[in-house]
């Protein structure tokens, strides 16, 4: 703003004690204000299309802060109430995040571009843990054990949903296993960029799967890593190993083995780790996890030397 300063931004120089967020005080703008952040996301979002739409082919990458701590609902959008319209605050930034959204669609029909246009929707991370809105049936982590920052599936599973009028039939689902890296490849290979041996060394390209090729062959393995804590974990297939580490990365105990397809919920009672039938299988999981990450090579297949490559 105008009369903005730079202060100590804590619970007492803030407009509203909870808008401090879970990183905690620091350096900030004086007259911030976090209601005011998805609205203003949204309109840059919206000017950037109706500014770019047209002949040429345009790229947004939009990262919402929205269900982010802290949960700060503004009180209206669009005339609509929303602070204290659900059980929680975090539901009502799902509300908000389901606006912002809205906005976006809006601006692509209003242009014509949506029809036209690939649009992905995903999170970097699992949800959070949210009692209230548990108790009305809402749950962040679609069911699965854990939430953000832990190393089950609830920490790090997430939506990809994919919309691509024309190309991706509605409705159609898949299991494929697929990482928020492998967008990079698959955004490259379809705009026609040759990406060289040392670039997206770990991105696979899913774009045949969006086109429904019946013969794509996607990933079978995947590293993993929790959030802010000290698990690794390791895919390879339906297999999933959990290891414990230090801060320097110098040890990988293994400590947990499910087979996803038989255990997704990971019960803890149906840990696999101790069992002596699969003492091979976290050997060698834990052994290919280590050759992985200290090779430096790619694990990725480059797109355009897959079989079958498409460009344009």
């Amino acid at each position: 703003a105008p009369d903005s300063r730079l202060i100590h931004f804590n619970a007492e120089t803030a407009a509203d004690p909870k808008m401090v967020s879970d990183k905690g005080p620091g350096t900030g703008d004086s007259a911030w204000d976090t209601r005011k952040i998805p609205s203003l996301l949204a309109g840059k979002a919206v000017e950037f299309i109706h500014r770019s739409a047209g002949e040429n082919p345009f790229l947004l990458v939009y990262w919402s802060p929205t269900v982010h701590l802290p949960h700060m609902p503004p009180g209206t959008l669009d005339g609509k109430p929303i602070r204290e319209t659900t059980p929680s605050r975090h539901l009502d930034m799902i509300r908000v995040l389901d606006w912002e959204v809205s906005r976006i669609v809006a601006a692509l029909r209003e242009t014509g571009e949506w029809g036209n246009t690939l649009f992905i929707f995903t999170s970097d991370n699992g949800g959070l843990t949210d009692g209230e809105a548990a108790k009305v049936g809402h749950y962040p982590g679609g069911g699965f054990r854990g939430s953000k920052n832990l190393p089950w599936e609830g920490g790090h599973r997430v939506p990809l949903i994919v919309t691509w009028p024309g190309v991706v039939k509605p409705g159609t689902r898949s299991d494929a296993l697929v990482n928020g890296t492998d967008l990079v490849a698959t955004i490259a290979e379809l705009v026609g960029t040759r990406l060289t041996t040392q670039q997206a060394m770990d991105s696979w390209s899913f774009l045949p799967l969006l086109r429904g090729d019946d013969h794509f062959k996607p990933r079978q393995e995947l590293l993993l890593q929790a959030g802010s804590r000290n698990e690794l974990m390791f895919r390879q297939g339906p297999w999933k190993l959990i290891m414990q580490s230090d801060h320097k990365l110098t040890r990988f105990d293994p400590i947990a083995l499910f087979n996803l397809d038989e255990n997704p919920a990971e019960d803890e009672a149906r840990n696999l780790i101790h069992d002596p039938a699969h003492a091979e299988r976290v050997r060698a999981m834990r052994a290919r996890y280590l050759a992985i990450r200290n090779s430096g090579e790619r694990t990725a297949p480059l797109p355009h030397q897959r079989p079958g490559a498409v460009h344009p």
